[in-house]
């Protein structure tokens, strides 16, 4: 029993809250309610697969990032254009993939990632 109440009182005392510690509670937050992150080019929607791919991927420049619409899946009045993303930032390049059909790629920190389209996304 003393054994018991000695384990007990430890996990308590690591379990309790000491000043200057944070903890995260999980709960619903705007970012929760997309499916998944993407980007929109030329009125389709690309999830962001975050498959790296080598540099010979890469076509030509389709243009850039223009607004990171995550916080406003809330707005009624969004209206989602081409350009948008809710996983990627502001003037982050994107390129046509001249490999595999139905992707794009997007480059982040000198790397080139899989963008693929989806299908029926609204």
């Amino acid at each position: 029993m003393k054994k018991f109440l000695l384990i007990l009182s430890i996990f308590l005392v690591g379990c309790s809250n000491q000043p200057g510690t944070t903890y995260h509670i999980s709960s619903p937050s705007d970012e929760e309610s997309w499916p998944y992150p993407f980007v929109i080019y030329d009125g389709q929607t690309y999830k962001l697969t975050g498959e790296k791919v080598e540099e010979d991927f890469k076509g030509e420049k389709l243009g850039e990032v223009k607004r990171n619409i995550v916080n406003m899946d809330v707005d009624e009045n969004l209206v989602e254009m081409n350009f948008d993303s809710t996983g990627l930032n502001t003037e982050t390049p994107l390129y046509a993939n001249i490999k595999e059909k139905d992707s794009i790629l997007y480059e982040e920190n000198g790397e080139y990632y899989l963008a693929k389209k989806v299908e029926g996304f609204e």
